[in-house]
This record gives structure tokens, sequence and C-alpha cells, in this order.
């Protein structure tokens, strides 16, 4: 189903039960810039100024703006309506793409359970049977990309669906998992999951959650003058002096 009306998704998630695992995307549908340009309406301007990330400094330049930004909720209900899933004994994490090192950020999964816990959300705290003394575990795919840590799942390179199933099928703490729900703001990984789900023979309940104000949104002038400021800055030959040469070789 699609919605833009998180009451919606409280409504559906009162179905869920300890059997259950309910994740949601971590960006754009629990969390989202401050920064009207670094939002959805934003999404081509950014991509042109920061077309180089495939570079290792154009990774660095990027990776110094998602180290600064600031984030805030996309619907002030979503910390409680998470703990009160926790309260119940069901498994609830996060999933977002990167773990690890990325350019100047030696940790994005700190740099994401920091800002989570600025909005007051906590995904190890489960308090289930099932779950306990098993959020801390840290699941690494071939001993070396980080899979999942403290109740958020981090998908990378690979499809959502890959890795959810990979977890499920390879990790004792998830393969009692009997239903799987997702909120995520893009319909194909909705899409993906669900096949992923009916490939193992796990039932699958999918929310395409589009929050209307975010989407909605168009940029001003102002803000177009105000994103070019904080390029400019960005592209200041200045800001690598910040960063030692061994930032750039172990990248």
């Amino acid at each position: 189903m699609q919605t833009n009306n998180f009451n919606h998704i409280i409504s559906i998630l009162e179905t869920a039960t300890t059997d259950d695992m309910v994740i949601f995307d971590i960006n754009n549908v629990i969390m989202t810039p401050c920064d009207k340009i670094l939002r959805y309406c934003g999404h081509k301007y950014v991509s042109d100024c920061f077309s180089d990330t495939h570079t290792i400094l154009g990774r660095l330049k990027y990776s110094e703006l998602i180290n600064q930004y600031r984030v805030k909720l996309v619907d002030l209900q979503i910390p409680q309506t998470i703990r009160n899933l926790q309260q119940k004994g069901i498994r609830v994490c996060g999933i977002t793409r990167i773990g690890g090192r990325y350019g100047v950020i030696r940790s994005m999964d700190s740099l994401v359970r920091q800002q989570l816990s600025e909005l007051d959300i906590e995904f190890s705290d489960n308090n289930s049977d099932n779950n306990s003394d098993n959020n801390s575990d840290i699941i690494y795919l071939d001993k070396k990309e980080l899979l999942y840590s403290d109740g958020i799942i981090y998908y990378g390179t690979y499809k959502k669906g890959d890795i959810i199933k990979y977890l499920i099928q390879n990790h004792l703490e998830f393969n009692k998992i009997k239903k799987i729900y997702l909120i995520d703001d893009y319909m194909y990984n909705i899409n993906d999951v669900s096949d992923a789900c009916e490939q193992i023979g796990i039932d699958f309940v999918g929310i395409h959650y589009i929050e209307k104000s975010i989407f909605a949104e168009t940029l001003s002038p102002s803000d177009i003058r105000w994103g070019e400021f904080q390029i400019k800055w960005f592209d200041d030959t200045r800001i690598w002096l910040h960063h030692s040469i061994q930032n750039i070789v172990n990248f």
C-alpha cells in the first residue's frame, strides 16, 4: 500500500506480533536533512554539484557534507511508534546503505546511530526473548563488509531484498521471523523485498511511505543561493588541509 499519512502506518503495525520484524528505511522515512536543498526537491541540483563521487576527492568532499548536515524527523510520532513495538517484544530494525568508512567519515554506522540517538531512536532497544543478547551482534559479509550492527541493516551495493534474505537464511537470530513489515520511500525496494520474502516463504507487508510535505517541496531562489554558498565552501581547496594524506591513502 502507499500512504502519506503516518497514522495509517501506525494502524497497520498494530497487527505485528513477536514473530515478526518491522524494518524502517532510515533516509526520508525516519529522518531527512534540515536544509531543504539536501532533500528531494534539491536532489538534481546536489547530484550535479557532486557528480564526481566516483573519485577519491569527490567522495571526500561529499562525505564532508554528509558529516556536517543536520537531520530532523519526517514525522514526530516515529520514535514513540518504534518504542511501542519494542515494548511489545517485536524486533524493529532500521535499514540504510552505508556502514563502515566513507570518505572522511571513519564510521558511517556510528554517524547514523548518533543522528538517530539525537532524534530519540534506538533500534537496539528490543525486549523480546527472541532478540535478547543479539542486538549487539555485528554481522559482516566475507568478514569485511558490515551488514548488521545494533539493530541497523546495511545493504551497501546489494539489493535490500538480497541482504534481508541472507540474514534470515544465515543467522540464527533472524531465522525465526515469520513476517516482515517494510516501510520504504521507494516502490522498487518494496517489490524487491517482497520477491525475496516469497522465495524463502516469509509473509510480507510493504508500505510505500511518501511524506507529502517533503515530496511536495520546491526550491526558492533563496534556497538555491544558500545551496550555492554551501557548495562553494565545500569546493574550497582549503578543506583538504583539514585531512592528512593518510586519510586519502587509506580510503
